[in-house]
């Protein structure tokens, strides 16, 4: 019986180009998002080329900002949440106003159960 081995446990041949693909690491949020990942595999290419780069090299907005950052398991969450609300709502294809959207919202429960709030 053959074992298939992921990307990251086959050797590279002495003298080829390192580009292997980086198995996203879960982390207390969950698995890492693709953005993310991708960050993470500009680094680690980076780091096999004998290159030092962090994530604060590679943030060119302020991190709470920058969309490679924010690409949370969270805000994933969240996104779902918004979609299916909306679906409930019965808002289809429909274009809607954002103020609109957030007075349907009102009392909707969210994605941890509580009720949606102005706050």
């Amino acid at each position: 019986m053959s074992s298939i081995a992921t990307p990251t446990e086959q050797p590279d041949p002495p003298g080829a180009e390192t580009s292997r693909l980086i198995i996203p690491t879960p982390t207390a949020a969950g698995p890492r998002s693709p953005l993310r990942t991708a960050l993470d595999n500009e680094i680690a290419a980076a780091k096999r080329s004998g290159i030092h780069v962090s994530l604060k090299d590679l943030t060119v907005l302020a991190s709470k900002n920058d969309p490679f950052r924010v690409d949370t398991a969270a805000r994933h969450r969240d996104g779902s949440w918004l979609a299916e609300s909306a679906r409930e709502l019965g808002l289809g294809s429909r274009r809607i106003h954002l103020r609109g959207l957030h007075y349907m919202l009102l009392g909707h429960p969210k994605a941890d159960g509580k009720p949606y709030s102005r706050t």
